[in-house]
């Protein structure tokens, strides 16, 4: 549990983005070693979603639709790329997960997309394009939208907050564990 204490006019949303700095930094550095462009890299990048979004959809008890949804688009990619999915076994110390603090990791990832199919468009590799499901994904912008200003309302101290940087923080951990398991195999 985060024990840091908050002024009452800051809200979750910048709550989040301040508390979990470190772990998103994390993640954008397994991802950020990869040429989307490239096929082998890009299968690494579908494989890890499909992982992360796989082991997540399981362990929240399907609790989250978008998890749902953007796992059968990483299936989708891998599908198109020749590849078979892989689970991912590890073990996160989160039991109950909040839905706002997953959310806000998900659907936020549309920034980073915008800017990795810069380098997927890039690609000469008709495998490579033709599995696009994951970077082209639009529902992710308006659910980003109704979670910012849903989380902009809310307030940055409290068990529920701390609960929602708690799974935020856990999730970005399970997703580069997935980049980092999908690197090696």
């Amino acid at each position: 549990m985060n024990l840091k204490k908050h002024k009452s006019d800051v809200s979750l949303r910048n709550r989040l983005r301040q508390d979990t700095r470190k772990a998103h930094e994390m993640l954008d550095n397994a991802v950020g070693a990869l040429d989307l462009s490239k096929y082998q890299d890009f299968c690494i990048y579908a494989q890890a979603h499909y992982a992360a979004y796989d082991y997540l959809h399981r362990k929240t008890k399907h609790q989250n639709g978008l998890m749902s949804h953007r796992r059968a688009l990483a299936l989708a990619d891998l599908y198109v790329l020749g590849k078979k999915p892989k689970d991912l076994d590890m073990v996160t110390p989160q039991n109950e997960w909040n839905s706002d603090g997953l959310t806000y990791v998900i659907a936020g990832s549309h920034l980073g997309s915008k800017l990795l199919a810069k380098q997927w468009k890039m690609s000469t590799d008709t495998r490579v394009t033709s599995a696009h499901r994951l970077l082209t994904d639009h529902k992710l912008m308006d659910c980003w939208k109704m979670q910012i200003d849903k989380l902009s309302k809310m307030p940055a101290s409290g068990s529920v907050a701390d609960h929602a940087i708690d799974s935020a923080i856990a999730c970005f951990a399970v997703f580069e564990n997935a980049f980092n398991d999908a690197k090696v195999n």
